[in-house]
């Protein structure tokens, strides 16, 4: 399934909505996290962004777009990171936490909070490979 389709949105959405869910979370964070790739090839070089909301650890909304002016306000967190390093990051090549501290993911929020859901920033970050179903 191909990263960024439709369909690959709504099979990751699913998975995530099951795996963040009452009773099973492995977290008990309220956040709202906004992902914005930027420079996205088969999107034609458009942006595309992602957002999760969760409220004791269970996702209450999830949604996403294609334009930055879109990306919600009320984000606690949004990082952006240029499709190019999202790619190494998928496929294993890079870390999450090393793309941030070099500079390769510029995030707006508490860098100090941010540390602290890094454990569930990396479960995300996991689902979306769809357990080797997706491809780049």
């Amino acid at each position: 399934m191909k990263f960024l389709t439709d369909e690959w949105i709504a099979e990751f959405e699913k998975r995530a909505k099951d795996i963040f869910a009452e009773g099973k979370s492995p977290t008990q964070l309220t956040v709202k996290l906004v992902e914005c790739y930027e420079n996205v090839p088969q999107l034609d070089g458009r942006d595309f962004w992602h957002m999760y909301s969760m409220e004791d650890g269970v996702i209450d909304e999830l949604d996403h777009g294609y334009d930055k002016a879109d990306i919600p306000a009320d984000a606690d967190f949004v990082t952006y990171c240029p499709y190019s390093i999202v790619k190494q990051i998928m496929s294993g090549e890079v870390s999450t936490p090393r793309a941030m501290l070099s500079g390769q993911i510029k995030m707006k929020g508490n860098m100090v909070r941010a540390m602290k859901m890094l454990e569930t920033y990396n479960i995300l970050q996991d689902l979306k490979r769809l357990g080797g179903e997706m491809e780049l």
